[in-house]
Order: C-alpha cells, then sequence, then structure tokens
C-alpha cells in the first residue's frame, strides 16, 4: 500500500502503518475475486522448461 502523490516510486509500503485499510482492501479484492471467479496464479513449477533463468530469485 503506498502514497502515490508523495512516493510515486512506491519505496515507502504503508500496510503495516495502516491495518484498518489493509484488511478492507483485502476483503474488497476477495468480494471482487470470487464475484468473477478469478484464478489465483501460481509460480511456474518449471521455469527452465520455458527459457528461464533458474539462477535468480525476484
Amino acid at each position: 500500500m503506498y502514497d502515490l502523490e508523495t512516493d510515486i516510486g512506491e519505496k515507502v509500503d504503508l500496510s503495516a502503518d495502516r491495518p484498518v485499510d489493509r484488511a478492507r482492501l483485502a476483503s474488497l479484492l476477495d468480494d471482487w475475486s470470487d464475484d468473477v471467479a478469478a484464478l489465483i496464479p501460481r509460480p511456474n513449477p518449471y521455469p527452465a522448461r520455458f527459457g528461464a533463468d533458474v539462477t535468480t530469485t525476484a
């Protein structure tokens, strides 16, 4: 969670300082994902098969 008016580079995460807002936004996201039957992306279990550099981590 970032204040894009003052932190356009998203360097200061405000989620720990704003737990009520974080919970409200998480709930909205959960409700939306249920409403649209959104699929949650998972990491590729076989990245080397597709030319990914497996020596680095995200």
